[in-house]
């Protein structure tokens, strides 16, 4: 019974543990940091002893950390940069074999570092708004979606449904998933057999500096074609007429009727 009772602890310590490694690695995900600058110095006073010493040893005195000056400021929308100056002292005492002294030694390490922080801004920036406008900002903040935004991890980009989040890693990116989005709430339209046969047609003809990912399928088509709307809308519609077509009327379509319905399906 006792050995029964053990097993089941272990177990449940084991998802304990489980669940806080996993938690520690969601937070840490959120910020990085950058050690900007390091330095040393050091100071040496001479300490009379009583008797020789035995042997050369070093022994620790004491040990200390001080942030003497902590500034943040907002970098963007969902991005925050604390500039931190920290002192490490260390202080040791250093003793000599034969020697009726010993060296008080004291050294102190200054860091300077750059931490990035999620800003806690979850929703679409100003600058974001103005960009896919306000009919398409009306159905993200209706149908509930969300930003999780972090600048440090490009392969970690994508849209879940089942969160109502978008994860992105700058504002590129986020107008990216902006793209799925508008697709999703247009009943998956990159996904379609019309649009499919679009892609076929007119990928070679792709022009914007993300090529790579737009060639890669259907959906990251549809979602690139969405940022050269925004930022090269007449050369696109020149190049690419089929795909600017559907990129307007999926844009066009977003109204009340169509945000009710992709909050009773999604």
């Amino acid at each position: 019974m006792h050995k029964i009772i053990r097993c089941l602890f272990l177990a449940i310590m084991l998802i304990i543990i489980s669940v806080d490694t996993a938690s520690f690695a969601a937070a840490e995900e959120k910020s990085e940091s950058e050690i900007i600058s390091t330095s040393t110095s050091t100071s040496k006073v001479t300490k009379k002893l009583k008797k020789k010493a035995k042997k050369t040893y070093v022994k620790e005195i004491s040990v200390s950390t001080d942030i003497i000056s902590e500034t943040e400021k907002d970098v963007s929308y969902y991005i925050k940069e604390k500039l931190k100056t920290t002192v490490v002292t260390r202080k040791y005492a250093k003793y000599y074999k034969g020697k009726k002294y010993r060296h008080v030694i004291t050294e102190k390490r200054t860091t300077k570092e750059k931490v990035l922080t999620q800003s806690g801004n979850t929703d679409l920036s100003p600058e974001i708004q103005g960009k896919i406008g306000s009919d398409l900002t009306k159905a993200f903040q209706e149908i509930g979606f969300t930003v999780d935004y972090w600048s440090g991890y490009k392969d970690d980009s994508y849209l879940s449904i089942s969160k109502k989040k978008l994860k992105c890693y700058n504002e590129e990116s986020l107008l990216h998933q902006m793209g799925y989005f508008l697709s999703l709430i247009n009943d998956n339209r990159c996904y379609t057999a019309s649009f499919i046969k679009i892609y076929e047609d007119e990928k070679s003809k792709y022009f914007g500096s993300d090529k790579g990912s737009a060639l890669e399928s259907a959906g990251e088509f549809f979602s690139c074609c969405y940022n050269l709307f925004l930022t090269d809308t007449a050369k696109f519609k020149e190049q690419m007429p089929k795909s600017y077509k559907v990129i307007e009327d999926c844009v066009n379509a977003v109204n009340d009727e169509l945000i009710a319905k992709a909050k009773e399906t999604l």
